[in-house]
């Protein structure tokens, strides 16, 4: 594609597709750069639960609700924890919004225990870098061996 030099205007460098891939390119690559490597799992990769093993686990608990007093059960920290494991099983992201939400307790409560399970470096919390607003909260590397040794310890995958 030619360009005429003449046309474009003094604060376009000639380059701009140049600079637009580097840009995009910068992006992607600060995007990859906030990914937790996932640890390796030590069982047997068939005894590992599945996102829907975790899922089934936090709706047994929220159905729970129904038949007792919700403050004989609170737990919001292991709520979250299991959302979050959920989240990395199916390789999703969850933000802090989204994770106070699902946690079945008042938001400034449940920003504490992310403050709190942050703290224990069991989780993360990680700017998008899309939207200033939005920060995304994930297993850190000692959380997901956390959550996988727990899971492996208790044979869940085989409930």
């Amino acid at each position: 594609m030619k360009h005429d030099l003449d046309k474009l205007s003094s604060d376009q460098p000639p380059f701009a597709p140049v600079q637009e891939v580097r840009e995009k390119l910068h992006s992607v690559l600060s995007v990859l750069e906030t990914l937790t490597p996932a640890p390796k799992y030590s069982g047997d990769p068939k005894d590992r639960p599945t996102e829907q093993h975790i899922g089934a686990i936090l709706k047994a608990r929220r159905n729970r609700d129904r038949h007792f007093p919700a403050h004989l059960f609170a737990d919001p920290a292991w709520d979250m924890l299991l959302e979050l494991y959920s989240a990395h099983l199916g390789q999703r992201r969850l933000s802090v919004s989204s994770l106070c939400g699902g946690s079945g307790v008042p938001p400034t409560t449940a920003l504490r225990w992310i403050t709190t399970l942050e703290k224990s470096q069991l989780i993360v919390r990680r700017n998008d870098p899309y939207d200033g607003r939005r920060v995304f909260v994930e297993l850190s590397f000692t959380g997901v061996e956390a959550m996988d040794a727990y899971f492996q310890a208790n044979s869940i995958a085989s409930i």
